[in-house]
């Protein structure tokens, strides 16, 4: 199939003519996204996607809804002037076209991510109606300041209640948003397949008081904000993707300072050494710190010589203990390593004779 994008001059998916020219092309497999159902018990579908990124564009570029999200609309289009186009490869598979590009191939996917779908595309058809068509909400801050709207969230009885009224009417009138759904007329939806959401939607709100409808192991059984409480119930549907234990990658390689042998005083004047014992991935690597502990002040600093195995060096110059006698050098070791996040530190004190 080609590819298309959202034109909001005419209110449906267009096809690319002459073909894509961009600079990347990222694929997104939504197969694992697409075994699953959302937390009501509908499949999660590509229309879903297609709805999130119809409805993103069009809040974007369409001039009347532009103006009345004016702050969205503006802090969007520099992004989305660098898309190219969208084509279905399969009923799991969407392939983005997008002008930017980075030797890192994750920065490039992580651009080109423009939705995580992250509510089921009735609700999401139902709140574009209530802010841009009945105009008795808003997505932003700023929208419901200037049209003294609430400023709409699922998780609140009130806006839920809008929402869901907005649902009951697209019922009986049989309506649901066929062009952006149909991604130019390569997914079909019917009918009957939204009066089904339109019910699993409204049973939710009858049952939980909210519209909190998303994916994922855990569904908001139920939220009070006056007494400042949230319950969390477990969600187990038999095809959810994931099972305890796969995002679990181990843990991380420990960092320590297994010694600091420093001699415990010097002459004022005399060079000394002092050996460091690290345990840790290969690419640890000790600064050090000379200070006054008096005054704080640091008197020198730079990295340890390392000798292998884990054993480094460092070296104390005459010149650093020379205007030192009677008093003290703190030492300062510090550890660190590009595997791992934690770095660790050590204090020793030197007397100067």
């Amino acid at each position: 199939q080609s590819a298309v994008v959202w034109d909001s001059y005419s209110d449906q998916w267009v096809s690319v003519g002459g073909g894509v020219q961009a600079k990347s092309r990222v694929v997104f497999d939504y197969s694992k996204y697409f075994q699953s159902t959302w937390h009501h018990g509908v499949q999660i579908t590509m229309q879903d996607v297609a709805y999130q990124l119809a409805s993103l564009f069009e809040r974007t570029y369409d001039l009347d809804k532009s103006r009345i999200e004016f702050v969205d609309a503006a802090t969007k289009r520099p992004l989305l002037d660098q898309f190219r186009g969208f084509e279905v490869l399969d009923e799991n598979r969407i392939a983005v076209y997008v002008d930017f590009w980075h030797f890192e191939e994750s920065y490039i996917a992580s651009y080109a991510s423009l939705t995580s779908v992250p509510v089921p595309w009735e609700l999401q058809a139902a709140m574009d109606n209530l802010v841009f068509e009945k105009r008795q909400a808003a997505y932003s801050q700023a929208a419901a300041s200037r049209y003294s709207v609430p400023w709409i969230s699922l998780i609140m009885k009130r806006d839920a209640s809008l929402v869901s009224r907005v649902l009951k009417e697209f019922k009986r009138n049989s309506v649901f948003p066929s062009a952006e759904l149909s991604f130019g007329g390569v997914l079909q939806v019917h009918v009957e397949e939204a009066m089904d959401r339109y019910d699993a939607a409204l049973s939710w709100m009858d049952k939980y008081e909210h519209l909190v409808i998303s994916q994922g192991p855990f569904i908001l059984a139920v939220f009070d904000a006056p007494a400042q409480y949230a319950r969390l119930e477990a969600f187990r549907d038999v095809n959810y993707p994931f099972k305890p234990g796969d995002w679990y990658l181990g843990s991380p390689e420990s960092l320590n300072i297994k010694d600091v042998i420093a001699p415990s005083s010097l002459d004022s004047g005399e060079a000394g050494e002092v050996r460091v014992v690290v345990e840790g991935p290969q690419s640890s690597s000790v600064s050090y710190l000379f200070t006054n502990p008096f005054t704080g002040e640091v008197l020198t600093s730079g990295l340890a010589e390392p000798q292998g195995n884990g054993n480094y060096t460092i070296h104390l110059d005459p010149s650093l203990t020379e205007d030192f006698g009677g008093k003290r050098l703190e030492l300062q070791v510090i550890v660190s390593s590009d595997e791992v996040i934690l770095v660790k530190i050590e204090r020793v004190s030197i007397k100067i004779n």
